[in-house]
């Protein structure tokens, strides 16, 4: 049976447009996109709503992943020296349904360089698998209205 895990991305940081990314056999695959690319102005809060989906076959419904004592974490990193930028917060919305938030407070946003940062998801199933998505983009841009 193949199988894929895949991310939906649902009006993440200011795109509206849906992202599907899903992994398979080690091998990366996109739907609707080419690399996901994200961007936010420095000082702004930054909220990712996403739900794992997985699928049995190649032709198969995305169905939700139950992401019950799953360990999920991302960073956001510089991506010519790979010096950590952020640890995005990670929090479980709805397990069963594979609903998880990642987020970073304006706070935080505020302290980040003026640049296209580099992040990925890491996930630990809670049998121990571990497993990555591949990296996307976070664009950090200069508000015009500042306060």
């Amino acid at each position: 049976m193949r199988y894929a895990d895949a991310l939906h991305y649902a009006g993440a940081a200011h795109n509206d447009n849906p992202v599907l990314l899903s992994q398979s056999q080690g091998k990366p695959h996109c739907y609707n996109c080419g690399v996901v690319r994200l961007r936010i102005k420095r000082g702004n809060s930054l909220e990712l709503t996403i739900a794992l989906k997985q699928r049995a076959t190649p032709s198969s419904a995305f169905a939700a992943v139950d992401i019950t004592g799953w360990v999920i974490a991302a960073q956001v990193r510089n991506p010519t020296t790979r010096a950590l930028v952020a640890q995005l917060t990670s929090a479980i919305v709805d397990a069963p349904t594979g609903t998880f938030r990642l987020s970073a407070l304006a706070t935080a946003t505020a302290t980040w360089p003026l640049a296209k940062l580099l992040g990925d998801i890491r996930y630990q199933r809670a049998d121990g698998y571990v497993f990555s998505t591949e990296d996307f983009e976070v664009e950090v841009r200069q508000e015009v209205t500042a306060p």
